[in-house]
């Protein structure tokens, strides 16, 4: 049976500010994010994105989507390639009024449990399960068509409990020629690319990448070139 290796994989742990905006107040803000764990994420290239306020339902109150991206963005950048959080997990199901607030907060990545498409944002799915120990589903990794996009879902923690993860799962997925990127990367990768423009003039190729202004973070594109001789030479112009 030939093997067949995924092309792109998504890994994220959404981090989830825990205190609801009434008890804010009352609560000691501290350099967790922005001195401890945030630089280190972000050199290794992870993605902060939001996820609301634990035990409260973004439907019932839409402000929590205002709040969690000013509290994130006060402590820390989104990503390396942009300070601003795009993305948002949602549950299930959302309604008109929270799709509203979503995009009045200039969020652009909904995942990943989404049962419907939404209007103007660009929704991912979890298809490729969990890496918690006893819940991952190699056999679903593996089965992913190449150059797909293919979102695992971990939660590292429910409460106090420590949640295990699946080491056969991550050391397969370690074994694999996959390119490990985030939800935000991946949407900002793809329009970048699509931007690329090249040109061939007697034996040299040029090519050319002009930003654009409606995308918030500045993430580089990829483009493949077949030359039909031996590549001399590579000169960067910008």
């Amino acid at each position: 049976m030939e093997k067949r290796h995924q092309g792109l994989f998504l890994l994220i742990i959404f981090l989830t500010p825990l205190l609801a905006p009434t008890v804010v107040a009352d609560w000691d803000d501290d350099n967790w994010l922005w001195n401890l764990i945030g630089p280190e994420r972000l050199e290794h290239g992870d993605e902060f994105a939001c996820h609301g306020y634990e035990g409260i339902d973004i439907n019932s109150d839409n402000s929590i989507i205002s709040s969690c991206k000013k509290y994130l963005n006060g402590h820390t950048n989104s990503s390396r390639w942009g300070a601003e959080a795009i993305s948002f997990g949602v549950p299930n199901e959302i309604d008109e009024s929270t799709i509203t607030s979503l995009k009045a907060s200039n969020f652009l990545i909904l995942g990943d449990n989404l049962a419907s498409e939404v209007d103007e944002m660009f929704v991912i799915q979890r298809n490729g399960g969990s890496i918690e120990k006893n819940a991952a589903n190699i056999t679903l990794l593996d089965s992913a068509e190449k150059d797909s996009l293919v979102s695992v879902y971990w939660e590292a923690r429910i409460y106090d409990l420590k949640v295990r993860e699946d080491k056969p799962a991550i050391e397969f997925l370690e074994n694999q020629d996959v390119w490990y990127t985030t939800w935000g990367e991946w949407y900002n990768h793809q329009i970048s690319s699509a931007l690329i423009t090249s040109t061939k003039n007697n034996n040299s190729i040029s090519v050319s990448l002009e930003k654009d202004s409606n995308t918030p973070w500045d993430v580089p594109g990829s483009i493949f070139i077949e030359p039909s001789s031996s590549v001399l030479s590579v000169i960067d112009e910008s």
